[in-house]
């Protein structure tokens, strides 16, 4: 997977980041606001999450 972008939408209960491929395929992780209180405090959290 060749991640061409990252959106990020804050939604009522948390974060949720999708990961897009240069394919087109994508990967959601939701990010609870307890877990992550900014952006990039969720994004870090969803790459910690995807890569393991």
């Amino acid at each position: 997977m060749h991640l061409l972008e990252t959106k990020v939408a804050h939604e009522t209960t948390g974060w949720r980041i999708d990961f897009v491929d240069d394919d087109g395929e994508a990967v959601s992780i939701k990010v609870s606001d307890g877990h992550a209180a900014s952006e990039d405090e969720a994004i870090e959290r969803a790459k910690r999450s995807w890569s393991s």
